[in-house]
């Protein structure tokens, strides 16, 4: 009976978290990662309906997100589109175009290319930066916030991640964590 009420109460946390998420924009140096609905809580939200994704529902942005969101991985940018919408959109509480379109707006919105070239810091190769400074240089923007900082093993920056709130129009927030940079 305890595992029940266990199991109740957790499975409980669970809904009612990915209800209540936050947003987190992941990018590139250049591009869009994803954007993701996140909890405080593990698992993080994930194939949360059995939606479908229909490129012609997203067409008129087509353009954009070739420009924006373009896949590094897989042969077509669509397939991307398709495992992002599978595996995070479906969390979000939205239909395909308004998920995608958010996304866009919020890239279009942080750029992170500017703030750290306006800080001194590109994307060179063989040139390092200490992670205080590429975190103090989107806290000093209009951005205002922490970010997360996820590096590869190798110690080099793979990503950034900014997090915020799902008002209408979503505002920045901390990042629960700095990352795994160091």
């Amino acid at each position: 009976m305890n595992y029940l009420i266990s199991f109740f109460i957790i499975f409980s946390l669970f809904q009612n978290s990915a209800k209540g998420f936050y947003w987190k924009m992941a990018q590139t140096w250049f591009t869009i990662h994803g954007l993701w609905p996140s909890t405080n809580f593990f698992p993080q939200p994930s194939k949360c309906t059995s939606d479908l994704f229909d490129l012609s529902k997203i067409q008129n942005i087509v353009p954009q997100l070739h420009q924006d969101w373009p896949n590094y991985l897989r042969r077509r940018d669509s397939e991307f589109w398709e495992y992002e919408w599978k595996k995070h959109g479906t969390c979000s509480n939205m239909q395909q175009f308004d998920y995608f379109r958010l996304a866009l707006d919020i890239y279009a919105r942080n750029d992170l290319e500017a703030i750290l070239r306006n800080a001194g810091i590109s994307h060179s190769h063989g040139k390092t930066y200490v992670t205080n400074d590429i975190i103090s240089a989107i806290r000093n923007s209009a951005i205002g916030v922490e970010p997360q900082l996820i590096c590869r093993k190798t110690g080099n920056l793979s990503e950034i991640r900014i997090c915020l709130n799902t008002d209408p129009i979503p505002q920045y927030i901390n990042s629960a964590s700095q990352g795994n940079c160091t």
